[in-house]
């Protein structure tokens, strides 16, 4: 038989043993399957391309990720709320929408000298992790640029970004190209850029000369559509296709017609936000007198330089 002594301690142990018993141990955590990247606070119209580049950047380490702007954009503009209080009915659509258990909020600085990001449980709403990304210089340089640092973060690489980053395409320029101005030959054009790499110009062309029909006042209008190729750099080639009206007045005597065609091109960064580009191709030109009922078809090769300032 123990003495009381040793009889204390033995009832003291098997008390301590039993309380520790009792605490409830939390599991490990597993990385989330799959995230949904919301819209990107501060980054205006370019939102939606640092998401699609953060979806782009995390494939490549290995994590499956959905942009939300892209499946959802009205479900995405609503999970930016969830930085200031949690939602369960919005995570809830989130996760039946994307089947994301993970959501990635992100904000950009004004600056775009850094960028943050909150992980939230997709499921609880609970802060899985938190960080606030710089940029190596003043800024960063392009959307792939911010994209990537956000994905070193979620992927827990640290600083370093993987490898498998290093592509040759480095990301859109901030100069995000959305909406431009510019002038051309005797005229000047609206720029439109619905899709990273697609651009829609709208082009009018004023000009007077002689001509069989004297003295003539030409008017041109037309819509140009571009596949711009090497994102990222200050030269870049394109190709597209134009088609225009043509209009022709002189010494009391009208023609009207057409024309269209393809061409290719390249421009080139002259300062800034600032492009000088110069394209050619061949073009149909179709033209209809209509006092005298005449109408005339060539084929003629036309080339076109331009100076375009991107606003936003």
């Amino acid at each position: 038989m123990l003495p009381p002594k040793a009889r204390a301690g033995q009832t003291l142990v098997c008390v301590f043993f039993a309380a520790c018993a009792s605490v409830p141990v939390e599991p490990a955590r597993e990385r989330p399957r799959i995230y949904a990247v919301a819209d990107v606070a501060g980054a205006g119209s370019q939102s939606g391309a640092i998401a699609g580049w953060v979806v782009d950047r995390l494939a490549r380490s290995g994590l499956r990720a959905v942009s939300l702007p892209k499946t959802d954009p009205v479900l995405a503009g609503a999970a930016a709320t969830l930085r200031t209080h949690s939602d369960s009915r919005l995570l809830q659509e989130i996760r039946r929408t994307t089947g994301a258990d993970a959501v990635l909020l992100l904000e950009l600085a004004r600056d775009r000298s850094s960028i943050s990001v909150v992980v939230l449980d997709a499921r609880s709403g609970r802060v899985l992790g938190r960080e606030t990304r710089r940029s190596g210089g003043e800024r960063f340089r392009t959307v792939g640029d911010a994209a990537t640092a956000v994905a070193a973060f979620v992927a827990g690489s640290g600083t370093a970004a993987p490898r498998a980053w290093a592509a040759p395409e480095r990301g859109a320029e901030w100069e995000a190209e959305t909406f431009g101005l510019g002038v051309n030959v005797l005229g000047g054009h609206l720029a439109w850029r619905p899709l990273r790499a697609t651009r829609l110009e709208l082009r009018y062309q004023t000009g007077r000369a002689g001509s069989g029909m004297g003295q003539t006042t030409s008017n041109v209008g037309g819509l140009r559509a571009y596949r711009v190729f090497r994102e990222g750099g200050s030269t870049r080639p394109y190709l597209g296709v134009e088609g225009d009206y043509l209009d022709v007045r002189g010494s009391g005597r009208k023609a009207a017609g057409g024309a269209g065609g393809p061409f290719v091109g390249v421009e080139r960064r002259v300062l800034g936000s600032l492009w000088f580009g110069v394209d050619a191709g061949p073009y149909l030109v179709h033209m209809r007198e209509s006092s005298a009922r005449v109408s005339e078809t060539s084929l003629e090769f036309v080339a076109n330089t331009a100076l375009t300032w991107y606003l936003f």
